[in-house]
C-alpha cells in the first residue's frame, strides 16, 4: 500500500519550483511594505500640515495679544525722536515677557517707509544678537515680492513662512497697528524658528518610520 507523500515539482534543471504559498507570501510583503511606506508620508503631511497651521494660528493669537499693549500713535513719535520713556519701557518688558512666556523666537514693532521701502524697529525682544534698537532700518530684500506689497499696502497681511537675512528660514505672522486715525501706523511681527520646527518633524518621522 502506498502512503500518501507531497511532492515538491521539480523542472529540468534539477531546482524545485517555488510554490504559490510563496509567491503569496512575498507579494503580502511587498503590499505590507508599500502601505507602510505610504502610510509614513502621508501621516508626515499631515503633521507638517498641521504644525505649520498651529504656528500660523498661535501667531495670529499672540500679535493680536501684543497689539493690545502698543499704543499705535506713539509710534511715529518714538520713531522721530528715538527718544524713549516709561511707557516705553513697559510695553517692551510686556512684549518680552509675552515672547518668553510663548518660547517664540521674536517679537517685534516694526513701520516701513514706503518711499525707500525699509523696514523701522520700534520693539524688539529678540534675545538674541539680532535684536533690533529703537530706529534700527533694515531692507525689505530680504522677503518675497508678495509680502513685501501687502506690507506697503497696509491692513492684513497673510502669515507667511520666508527666508530672510536676518534669520533665515521662519513662520512669520504679522499684525497692522491702526492709530486713532483708522490709519496702519506699523506692524506687530511675531518668527517662529523654522529650523527647530523641521527638527520637531524630522523626530516625528523617525518615530513614525519605527512604528
Amino acid at each position: 500500500m502506498k502512503s500518501a507523500v507531497s511532492h515538491t515539482t521539480t523542472p529540468r534543471n534539477g531546482k524545485p519550483r517555488r510554490s504559490l504559498g510563496v509567491h503569496i507570501t512575498l507579494l503580502v510583503i511587498m503590499l505590507a511594505l508599500a502601505i507602510s511606506g505610504a502610510t509614513i508620508a502621508v501621516g508626515y503631511n499631515i503633521f507638517e500640515s498641521s504644525t505649520k497651521r498651529s504656528h500660523f494660528e498661535t501667531g495670529e493669537r499672540l500679535t493680536t495679544t501684543a497689539a493690545a499693549f502698543v499704543d499705535a500713535d506713539s509710534v511715529p513719535r518714538y520713531l522721530d525722536t528715538l527718544e524713549t520713556d516709561e511707557d516705553y519701557d513697559r510695553t517692551l518688558d510686556t512684549l518680552c515677557a509675552i515672547q518668553k512666556g510663548f518660547d517664540i523666537m521674536a517679537l517685534y514693532v516694526f513701520t516701513v517707509k514706503a518711499d525707500t521701502r525699509e523696514v523701522v524697529y520700534l520693539y524688539d525682544t529678540d534675545p538674541g544678537e539680532n535684536r533690533a534698537e529703537l530706529g534700527e532700518i533694515e531692507s525689505m530684500d530680504g522677503f518675497s515680492d508678495e509680502y513685501n506689497e501687502q506690507i506697503l499696502l497696509g491692513g492684513e497681511v497673510k502669515p507667511v513662512i520666508e527666508y530672510t537675512s536676518r534669520y533665515g528660514w521662519l513662520i512669520s505672522v504679522t499684525k497692522p497697528l491702526y492709530g486713532s486715525d483708522g490709519s496702519v501706523k506699523g506692524y506687530v511681527g511675531v518668527d517662529f524658528d523654522m529650523n527647530r520646527i523641521m527638527s520637531e518633524l524630522m523626530d516625528y518621522l523617525k518615530i513614525l518610520t519605527i512604528i
